[in-house]
């Protein structure tokens, strides 16, 4: 939906709302269609969390053995960063 300003006009759909979109898209191109780009939102994802935790790893390792925080003032320091 909000992509849709950006095509030609000839190829807008001119949904109303979520539900109608819903409903059109199961209905011309079938309950499917519905799930195009889950699977690279799920790798997305996946690889975005695996790089936080990684990091996040790191940095507790990092305070705690370098300037001997707990993971309280770890978490705190990373809000504030």
């Amino acid at each position: 939906m909000q992509a849709d300003s950006t095509l030609p006009a000839a190829q807008r759909r001119h949904y109303k709302n979520a539900f109608q979109a819903l409903y059109r898209i199961s209905a011309d191109e079938g309950v499917l269609a519905l799930w195009k780009g889950a699977g690279p939102t799920v790798v997305r994802a996946m690889s975005l969390n695996m790089g936080m935790l990684a990091s996040y790893d790191q940095s507790v390792e990092l305070f705690r053995d370098k300037l001997g925080t707990g993971e309280i003032s770890t978490v705190v320091v990373q809000v504030i960063l």
